[in-house]
């Protein structure tokens, strides 16, 4: 079942699938703040990650310094980073920490779905509002499946640097490597946060 920027997975409310590090906004905010609002943000995501579920939406990042370097490029448009003050609007979370700053209007939760072969499979969701969904919204071609980290003696003895971005503020940076050319982008695990 299709919905926009991802797909449904038919679980009857809905929630968002939580892959890697999330960005998570509210629609309500986005509309209000975004210029061109949702269907702007939508189109100009940084990657092909974006989901929604009519209340809030998402976009996925490797690294959570990625997350947070997109958080940082909203507060341009009035949102405000939840890793220097609470936010009523934006949240990040991570698939297997969960919440990187606090937030009170977010919930979390595993769900299970069965894998076409029948293995059963979690999926890390997150929604607003009081009642468990039992639907979720995930990006366009996202299959279950298991994220397999690089660790740094593979990463160093089979990839190749391909770039490292610096952010304009703050410390840190994110590497790019490719193994089979640059259609086969990987970053290093690490775990990120607030200015690193």
């Amino acid at each position: 079942m299709e919905s926009s920027g991802g797909i449904r997975h038919n679980l009857a409310q809905m929630a968002i699938l939580i892959d890697a590090a999330t960005v998570v906004v509210t629609v309500r905010s986005l509309n209000a703040r975004f210029p061109g609002g949702l269907d702007a943000f939508m189109e100009h995501a940084p990657n092909a990650t974006y989901r929604s579920d009519g209340d809030i939406a998402g976009i996925s990042f490797m690294l959570p310094a990625d997350a947070w370097l997109f958080v940082r490029s909203l507060t341009q448009h009035g949102f405000v980073d939840p890793s220097t003050t609470p936010s009523a609007d934006v949240a990040v979370v991570e698939q297997q920490a969960g919440l990187l700053a606090p937030c009170d209007w977010l919930n979390l939760d595993l769900t299970r779905l069965n894998l076409p072969d029948g293995r059963p499979f979690a999926a890390a969701i997150a929604w607003v509002g009081a009642k468990r969904p039992k639907t979720f919204a995930a990006f366009e071609g996202w299959t279950p499946g298991t994220m397999q980290p690089i660790g740094s003696d593979e990463l160093q003895q089979n990839y190749e640097l391909v770039k490292v971005d610096r952010p304009a503020e703050g410390n840190g940076a994110v590497a790019t490597s490719s193994r089979n050319g640059p259609n086969d982008l990987h970053r290093p695990t690490g775990t990120g946060g607030p200015g690193t």
